[in-house]
């Protein structure tokens, strides 16, 4: 995906939001209103039309519920409820010949390339909703409202469920293709020979730097269980042989004397003084004048900052992180041993913040 130029990009994104903001105008406050608090139904919704199986069922031919009910659904009027409620939200298209899939519909599809059928699957999940239920009592006492719901925080919860730590990689591993390449085609990626990708999941992002950047080596570091995923997807990718797997806990030690390393949306899973410590493990480790690049959503003037602030409340909800400011990220930065970034906007939401060890 080469995508459109970020001016353009940013562009569509400025007219949809003065065109969303002129309709809202127009409309009955409380219809506005009762839209945006019965959003829990819309996330379950999308989960379920993914774990249900209509998602995939769902073609360009007009379909009627009744064929395709299934082993999920089984009930013909439960199938009709349940795609009538999809079509009112746009998620399926609806015909007086029945229901068919339309652009957001193979969006849930799984075996599409750039599905998100497994992000919509984490949102809808009982442990995400749980998470968003305590958030009232959760601020108000300083906590976070997942270790709130959950007792544990959401990094123990995903160790000790293989199922959960499964979904949650493959729901990152889904966002991470979409500005994947992207990211990796802006200078701050130029010209490198290593490249240690921290907290990189499935490796997503450094499979496609070693496909953009042919004399590339990746070093992929996570947890034991998601680089056991990791092997397995980049052995069927046929770039397993230019990579190599540490399995680590990333803020206690990471390879050492490398010449680049990549953070991708990790900082914000962090508050600043947890942050700072896995800045400082890397600075510990990289080579004299070794690049570090930080990919971030960054909060600030920009079309793209209801991106930034929609991501920041699942921060604020999830792992007690946040989205921060290039300011914030570069104070972070200047403490922990490094310069001030280079930033590389991209088209999409990412930026990329390209700092050197000193």
């Amino acid at each position: 995906m080469s995508g459109p130029p970020r001016f353009l990009f940013h562009g569509l994104v400025w007219v949809h939001q003065r065109l969303r903001r002129a309709v809202d105008r127009l409309a009955p406050s409380e219809l506005l209103l009762s839209e945006r608090i019965s959003g829990v139904q819309q996330t379950a919704l999308a989960g379920l039309l993914v774990t249900s199986g209509l998602a995939d069922r769902l073609d360009d031919r007009p379909r009627t519920a009744e064929t395709l009910v299934g082993p999920a659904v089984p009930d013909g009027r439960t199938v009709e409820r349940i795609l009538r409620g999809a079509a009112a939200l746009g998620l399926v298209r609806r015909s007086p010949r029945g229901y068919r899939a339309n652009r957001l519909t193979r969006g849930l599809q799984r075996h599409r390339p750039r599905s998100l059928s497994a992000l919509a699957t984490f949102f809808a999940s009982a442990a995400n909703l749980a998470a968003w239920s305590r958030l009232p009592e959760a601020v108000g006492q300083g906590t976070v409202p997942f270790r709130q719901a959950h007792g544990v925080s959401v990094w123990e919860h995903l160790a000790r469920s293989d199922d959960q730590g499964t979904l949650f990689a493959r729901a990152m591993e889904e966002i991470t293709r979409l500005d994947a390449e992207l990211v990796v085609n802006t200078p701050a990626f130029a010209g490198l020979a290593v490249l240690c990708d921290v907290g990189g999941g499935t490796g997503a992002l450094l499979e496609m730097a070693l496909r953009r950047h042919p004399g590339l080596r990746g070093v992929l570091v996570d947890s034991p269980q998601v680089i056991a995923l990791a092997r397995s997807r980049l052995e069927a990718t046929g770039v397993l042989p230019r990579i190599e797997l540490h399995a680590a806990d990333v803020f206690h030690s990471v390879p050492s004397g490398l010449p680049a390393y990549v953070l991708k949306d990790v900082l914000h899973d962090w508050s600043d003084a947890s942050a700072e410590q896995l800045l400082r493990v890397i600075r510990a480790a990289i080579a004299p004048g070794g690049r570090l690049l930080l990919v971030e959503m960054v909060t600030g003037p920009s079309p793209v900052e209801e991106l930034a602030a929609t991501v920041d409340l699942q921060m604020l909800a999830m792992t007690g992180g946040r989205q921060r400011s290039v300011g914030e990220l570069e104070s972070l930065l200047r403490a922990t041993g490094f310069s001030a970034p280079v930033v590389h906007a991209t088209a999409l939401a990412s930026s990329v913040l390209e700092a050197r060890a000193v």
